[in-house]
């Protein structure tokens, strides 16, 4: 079920489907990173360019975590942290 109101969206859906969301939505992340935030970075740390996709991601990144922390797959922030340094390492190792 959905229903949304003026300011808020109420989604009903099962374990499986928040999981196929949550994903969905961290798999969006490293794909704009790929795409853009590692290109227009421009400093040199790993914690900073965290801190960079994060800010450019602030609301999407609370919302995942609240629904990996629902399925209690905490870990898997944890994961997209990683893979968002080796992006930033690939961009950074081709000279782009």
């Amino acid at each position: 079920m959905l229903d949304i109101k003026k300011k808020t969206v109420i989604l009903e859906m099962d374990r499986n489907d928040l999981w196929q969301l949550a994903t969905a939505l961290k798999d969006g992340i490293i794909h704009e990173t790929r795409l853009k935030w590692v290109r227009y970075f421009q400093g040199n740390g790993e914690r900073d360019f965290i801190h960079y996709v994060r800010s450019n991601h602030h609301l999407i990144f609370s919302y995942i975590e609240e629904m990996y922390a629902f399925l209690e797959r905490d870990d898997i922030m944890e994961g997209l942290e990683r893979d968002l340094i080796v992006l930033l390492h690939n961009d950074r190792g081709s000279g782009n």
